[in-house]
Formats: structure tokens, C-alpha cells, sequence
């Protein structure tokens, strides 16, 4: 995944592949980019992602494959590993409000916040080589410049 083509057709194609992903991608390496800001201008603020982790929300529940007798099926099979929305909103509440957050600081500026049964709470998470990359995350900030540039804002 790459950052720096702004054209139309571009982002389109990028954002339709594998769009959770791309997505969540983004936001880990757009609060990389941001902490990388703020602390160049010397801001005591932590910028992090949250990632709720496998929400079981009404929209999860009202896509049509899982309303047929197998999809019903698999949902009940899966079911135990999503969590229930109050359980979803754990790590950005956490990430917004946790002492936690601002005790450990280091450990959490650009970090990836997820929720953690086994834990009891929220952690920041290690990085995939993509979420981890300062290049990557440059790039992205680079292009979001543009695109606002590009549409006036």
C-alpha cells in the first residue's frame, strides 16, 4: 500500500481493496504521522489509533449472507470471538481517558490501542513492518496535504 498517487482512479482502487485493512492501516500510520507533528512543535499531546477489535453490531448483524440458515449458523459459531459494542468502545475510551495513557506516554504516542479480554483492559499493540513505518506514515501525511489542497480546504 502506497500513499503518494493522488489521482481519482488511484484512490479509489486503493480504497475498495481490502478496505478494512487499508483503513485501519491509515489510521495507525496517520497518528504516527500526527505524534511526529506534535512533538516537533513540542505539544504534550499523545495522538494514538484505537481499533475496537470484532464489534458484533447491527450492522454486522444485518449483512445479508448472515441472515440465510448457514450464515445464522457460522454467526452463532463465530460469535464468542466478537465483542458487544459497549466492549468495542473499551479501546478508545481508554485511549481518550486511561491515566494509563499519560503515565506510560512514551510507550503510547502513534501506538494502536486494542482491547484485551485476557488483560482486562487495553494495550498498545505491537506494529505489522507497514503500521511501524515512519516512511509510510510521512507519505500519507504528505498526500492528505494534498488532497485538502486539492479540494480547497
Amino acid at each position: 500500500m502506497r500513499y503518494g498517487n493522488t489521482s481519482p482512479l488511484s484512490l479509489s482502487l486503493t480504497l475498495t481493496r481490502n478496505h478494512p485493512a487499508n483503513s485501519k492501516l491509515a489510521n495507525i500510520l496517520y497518528a504516527k504521522a500526527l505524534q511526529t507533528h506534535l512533538d516537533a512543535e513540542g505539544a504534550p499531546v499523545t495522538a494514538l489509533a484505537a481499533d475496537p477489535g470484532w464489534v458484533l453490531t447491527e450492522g454486522v448483524r444485518a449483512v445479508p449472507a448472515l441472515s440465510s440458515p448457514i450464515g445464522k449458523l457460522i454467526l452463532a459459531l463465530i460469535r464468542p470471538l466478537f465483542y458487544a459494542p459497549p466492549e468495542g468502545a473499551h479501546s478508545a475510551v481508554f485511549a481518550a481517558a486511561s491515566p494509563t495513557v499519560h503515565a506510560e506516554r512514551e510507550q503510547f504516542k502513534g501506538a494502536l490501542v486494542v482491547h484485551n479480554k485476557v488483560r482486562g483492559g487495553a494495550v498498545a499493540a505491537p506494529l505489522a513492518p507497514q503500521g511501524a513505518s515512519a516512511e509510510l506514515a510521512a507519505e500519507l501525511w504528505r498526500t492528505t496535504e494534498e488532497v485538502v489542497k486539492s479540494m480547497g480546504l
